[in-house]
């Protein structure tokens, strides 16, 4: 009986697999096919930019989001002072800010023609090139974007290690004379290196995954290749090949921090563990907390949503002649489902990763998760292709049978969308 419902379950693991990465199939298929002239011109001349500008990126957003996630994480697992429950809660929301629309929002205020520069400009009587000002659309404006909205991945797994974490190994390090800010860096910091790493491949996940924020900044990195090259030249197998030159780029970050960390173990004390005492902040070090937590709210939630609402402020009735609460409807709509899909089918997988602890599975889950490094718009090729492919054999069928058409039902309907949502976010 126990076999039967393993087989049961491994095979289920399986069919998910083989759906969920169809996209992935569609990709590698196209990889294997010859080069063309845009691929020679493309490995030539751009693709060097391409790799740079991406580890640049990454390597640039990955400090940005240790350098706010982590010590805010900590100050607000071992800390008390006042207030505290609430800025827990306020260092999140800038998660629910869409990358490329911070982006908008800050070039619209340190832009030329922005409020901050014309200010300096009236102040000072200055003119065009008599000073500098830091250019927001480059790759370090892109860097300082990212970092303000993706920090929550590493500040949320970081603070729930820290809870759990035991006393008993700050206590050693003090016994032996270190002091709170050693402790935590030569201590509670490597304890807490899985959790950390684990956010933050998420965090480089979602910034070599993403397109607006880059192409509104006009930096070039894979995912602004594989757009142009698509849309702009109309190849797809070309687009295909610079999707796989991510996904490997996107692998070699992942088995170089496995391997790093190869010999390494982590223990937790969890049978004894004893409750973190909490530090009781007083004064000038409650400010000093304050500051450090608000700079991310600040800057990653409230700056954007204030000259947000400045823009739109007499714009109320444009916006409610567009159907406004239409999109309100189907955005939360396609959210919902997509979320209720995506977490039943992870739960299941994660059942069959319990129940089944191989390699084979371990190997499943992992690969089943790779989605999220995808670039959203080489999502919807890979799934519209064959999905259409499915679609137009299946209304030769039923025209034989019936002798109508039945359209697209697969490729046409939001069957399509809510499919690239899962494998996107699974």
């Amino acid at each position: 009986m126990k076999s039967t419902r393993k087989k049961f379950w491994f095979g289920y693991a399986l069919i998910l697999f083989s759906i969920i990465l169809l996209p992935l199939y569609t990709i590698l298929i196209e990889v294997f096919e010859a080069s063309n002239d845009n691929w020679e011109h493309l490995k030539e001349n751009v693709l060097q930019d391409y790799v740079i500008n991406s580890l640049i990126l990454t390597l640039g957003v990955s400090f940005g989001s240790l350098l706010l996630g982590i010590p805010t994480a900590w100050l607000t697992a071992v800390c008390s002072f006042p207030l505290k429950r609430t800025i827990v809660l306020l260092l999140i929301l800038p998660m629910a800010m869409p990358s490329y629309i911070i982006a908008y929002t800050y070039t619209g205020i340190f832009d030329f023609a922005g409020p901050v520069q014309t200010s300096i400009r009236n102040y000072m009587g200055w003119n065009y090139g008599d000073y500098f000002f830091p250019e927001i659309r480059s790759i370090g404006g892109a860097i300082v974007m990212f970092s303000l909205v993706l920090y929550p991945y590493v500040y949320l797994l970081a603070r729930a290690t820290f809870l759990n974490q035991s006393a008993n190994f700050i206590e050693i390090s003090r016994l032996l004379n270190n002091g709170p800010w050693k402790s935590f860096l030569n201590v509670a910091v490597p304890l807490a290196r899985p959790a950390i790493l684990v956010g933050l491949s998420l965090v480089l996940m979602e910034t070599l995954a993403d397109y607006g924020t880059v192409s509104y900044f006009g930096v070039s990195v894979f995912t602004t290749g594989i757009f142009k090259t698509w849309f702009g030249l109309g190849d797809y197998s070309t687009a295909a090949k610079m999707a796989a030159l991510l996904l490997i780029f996107i692998f070699v970050l992942i088995v170089t921090e496995r391997y790093s960390r190869k010999k390494i173990k982590y223990y937790n004390s969890i049978g004894a563990r004893t409750k973190f005492p909490e530090y009781k902040l007083k004064g000038f070090e409650v400010f000093i907390v304050y500051i450090t937590c608000s700079i991310p709210i600040f800057f990653g939630f409230f700056v954007p949503i204030l000259q947000l609402l400045i823009w739109s402020s007499s714009a109320w009735s444009n916006i409610l002649n567009f159907g406004f609460t239409e999109l309100i409807c189907n955005s939360v709509l396609l959210a919902s489902v997509a979320s209720i899909v995506s977490l039943i089918i992870a739960f299941s997988l994660n059942y069959c990763q319990k129940i089944i602890p191989t390699f084979i599975m371990n190997l499943i889950i992992r690969l089943v998760s790779m989605g999220y490094a995808l670039p959203g718009t080489i999502i919807a090729i890979g799934i519209v292709t064959p999905l259409a492919f499915i679609d137009h054999k299946f209304d030769e069928l039923l025209g034989s049978l019936f002798s109508t058409s039945f359209g697209l039902i697969f490729s046409g309907s939001l069957f399509a969308v809510q499919f690239a949502y899962l494998v996107r976010f699974l």
